[in-house]
């Protein structure tokens, strides 16, 4: 289930009120490290799943926006990766790293406008 306060950052997005593709993608991995932080899920599959609920509904906000589809794609394979790596896992574990994920993009984000 996709939490509230994803829900928010998808009708500002939709609503315009977040404008830019730069401000849109980070909004949106943003909003998928909210929904890690807040899962309940028991397993890491769960938790995937969760993600891929809050991506979808993230990515339908501006269907034709690239940026927004490839940060979330590459937040999701992050996740992705780790489950399928054959080393044991966590939720815990999982969330730490969708939380790191989200600040190694915006420091990306900001070297990149720099250069």
């Amino acid at each position: 289930m996709v939490s509230k306060k994803v829900r928010k950052i998808c009708a500002d997005i939709k609503a315009l009120k977040i404008q830019g593709a730069r401000n849109v993608a980070k909004a949106a991995v943003h909003a998928l490290s909210l929904q890690a932080e807040e899962s309940k899920a028991k397993t890491p599959k769960e938790f995937y799943s969760d993600l891929l609920s809050a991506a979808d509904a993230i990515a339908n906000t501006r269907p034709t926006e690239p940026m927004l589809r490839n940060s979330l794609r590459n937040a999701l394979r992050l996740v992705f990766f780790r489950l399928n790596s054959g080393k044991k896992t966590t939720v815990k574990k999982l969330k730490k790293r969708m939380k790191q994920e989200e600040k190694q993009y915006f420091q990306n984000v900001k070297k990149s406008s720099q250069k």
